[in-house]
């Protein structure tokens, strides 16, 4: 795939400076390597997803279980799988 587009944008160059290659060019190449980047994207957000809400679930079971017999921990819970399903 790289030295496919490389060779097309070498074959490009018309009136640009030495060592530069035209928009075109550079457009082409971004937009076929940011074509490769949504299944990784999605798998960082998925795991950085479950890594936030089990940090926020120790968290706050460590800080708010002992508070109001568990509520206060409940009602953070509540209020933190609200806005994260708002969010996603």
């Amino acid at each position: 795939m790289t030295w496919v587009l490389f060779d097309e944008a070498s074959s490009a160059r018309t009136r640009e400076l030495p060592g530069t290659f035209p928009f075109v060019a550079q457009a082409a190449f971004i937009t076929e390597v940011t074509k490769t980047w949504s299944a990784p994207a999605y798998q960082l957000h998925e795991k950085a997803h479950e890594v936030l809400e089990k940090s926020t679930y120790e968290l706050v079971d460590l800080r708010l279980s002992r508070v109001g017999r568990g509520g206060l921990a409940r009602l953070v819970r509540y209020l933190r799988d609200l806005d994260v399903s708002y969010i996603s």
